[in-house]
């Protein structure tokens, strides 16, 4: 998604932002639906100050999941 929103495609980066929005409650991180939505919104004002913004946030949300280490069975 940093290379839709650093190269201005807005179209794609909404089309992105939407899937994320709906699919990470889906998944079970229900966290990332309000700023991907106000990602889409801003996507279609094209407003790049307010995507940089919520680039950083979501990025600093995903880097944040803890994955829980698995078992091995045999």
């Amino acid at each position: 998604m940093w290379a839709e929103a650093k190269a201005r495609n807005y179209d794609s980066l909404a089309r992105s932002a939407h899937w994320l929005k709906g699919s990470a409650g889906t998944m079970g991180f229900p966290a990332f639906t309000r700023p991907a939505a106000e990602l889409e919104a801003a996507c279609g004002r094209a407003d790049a100050e307010t995507v940089a913004l919520l680039m950083g946030g979501l990025t600093s949300l995903a880097g944040r999941i803890e994955v829980p280490e698995v078992a091995a069975t045999a």
